[in-house]
């Protein structure tokens, strides 16, 4: 008899069936962590973005962009990790 404490969609699978979805998710939290992990560390350039708009000249604005760039990378890594830890197919 299948647990009624769990979702429908997860109440009848087969032991492979839960390792991959095991697999998935585990994949997910370590996204996760590294998402949370660059967002500290674009903390850190946050600190230095400041004085670089300040006295940088022109458009050399190195830690500025770096900043955008971890940004951006923290978005699309923490998204997917969101997504496999939420149960969407994972992508081989």
């Amino acid at each position: 008899m299948a647990k009624s404490s769990l979702p429908d969609e997860t109440r009848n699978l087969t032991p492979g069936q839960v390792a991959a979805l095991a697999k998935r998710r585990d994949v997910g939290h370590t996204f996760l962590a590294l998402a949370a992990q660059l967002a500290l560390i674009a903390v850190v350039f946050l600190a230095w973005v400041g004085r670089d708009l300040t006295y940088s000249l022109g458009w050399k604005h190195p830690l500025l962009y770096y900043f955008i760039l971890a940004l951006i990378i923290v978005a699309i890594v923490g998204a997917a990790g969101f997504l496999l830890r939420r149960g969407t197919p994972h992508i081989d």
